[in-house]
């Protein structure tokens, strides 16, 4: 009987380790590389996904401001944005 309340405690524990946490910056881009689909903003690397939505790597340009949605166990953009 314990090892059956254990394993039903311990399930959806497990089954949230792997879930993606997303969070969002702000800042102005320093700069492109399109060959790796990286951007740095604010002094941190971003990669953009192929499902990214948003802006392209090739309309990203230096010097704009963007809010870039991410993940924060890999910082994969999944959307990135010219910020207002």
């Amino acid at each position: 009987m314990h090892r059956i309340l254990a394993a039903s405690l311990a399930l959806p524990l497990l089954l949230g380790a792997g879930a993606a946490m997303a969070d969002q910056a702000t800042g102005t881009v320093e700069s492109v590389d399109p060959n790796a689909r990286t951007v740095v903003v604010g002094g941190t690397p971003y990669m953009l996904e192929n499902g990214a939505t948003g802006l392209k790597i090739d309309e990203i340009k230096v010097g704009e401001k963007v809010t870039v949605q991410f993940d924060v166990n890999t910082n994969n953009v999944t959307m990135i944005t010219r910020a207002k």
